[in-house]
Order: structure tokens, then sequence, then C-alpha cells
């Protein structure tokens, strides 16, 4: 896989990697006692809970979401964008580097950037791509002409 792939994979990973953080941090490390839990090794899993996107929006930017609410029709708000926000913060961030890796197994059966250097190495390749069109050793007949 190309560099560039692995760098577009790694941006898009980026806000699940910030959104698992944050909510290892308010479960687990966020006050005294949960510290204290941890360092115990008492750790309930059970109640360990996702945070929606709604409230980190709410939570850490207030006025880009009331910028935001103020920019969309109410009732296209409510059917289209309340939905997403109620959703835990975990499955809405991993929904873009599922699209990147669909995007990129696109890009690579198309044979286009940034996987066109093999698209152009197919085409020159007189052998073809098979399994064992470029086998070293002795191949074995089994008829006679």
């Amino acid at each position: 896989m190309p560099s560039t792939a692995k760098k577009i994979l790694f941006i898009l990973l980026i806000p699940f990697l910030l959104s698992l953080g944050h909510d290892v941090y308010i479960n687990y490390f966020s006050d005294d006692q949960k510290i204290r839990e941890i360092k115990n090794l008492r750790i309930n899993t059970d109640k360990f809970m996702l945070s929606d996107l709604g409230w980190v929006w709410q939570e850490y930017s207030p006025s880009t979401l009331e910028m935001a609410r103020d920019m969309t029709r109410e009732d296209s708000w409510k059917t289209d964008i309340d939905p997403i926000l109620a959703q835990p913060t975990l499955y809405v961030s991993i929904i873009p580097f599922i699209a990147g890796v669909i995007g990129l197994l696109v890009t690579f059966i198309l044979g286009i950037w940034p996987f066109s250097r093999f698209g152009d190495q197919r085409k020159r390749d007189k052998a073809g791509y098979g399994i064992y069109k470029k086998a070293k050793g002795k191949t074995r007949t089994y008829y006679k002409k």
C-alpha cells in the first residue's frame, strides 16, 4: 500500500482515536475517585458509558452548535441532524475511516491515484497478475504434444 494511502487512512482514523481517548478519560480518569479505582485495579467495565456526539459538541463548543442550529431550518434540524447528534461519538467518528477504506479500495480496483503506479505496472506486465504466473521453477505438463 502506498504511503499516501496510509497517511490518508491515519488522518481519517484520528477522530475515532480522539473520541475513544475522550471516553476513556471521562470514564476512568476524570476525578480522584476513578483514579483510585484504576490504581487499585477495580475497573468495572459495565459502567463504561459512551458520550453522544451532541453532548460533546454542546460541552466543548456551544457557540458553534448554536450557530449551526441558527443556520439550519428547525424541521431539517429535527429530522436530519438530531438523530446523528444522539449517536455515540465513537460510532459517528469511525464513519470517515470506513468511507476512506471503501474509497481506497475502489481506487485500487480502478488503478487510479494513489494506486496509479500499480495500475501502470499491470498494463506493462505481459505475464499477468495470476498467483502462479511468475512462479519460478519447472512447470509440469500433463499431456504430450
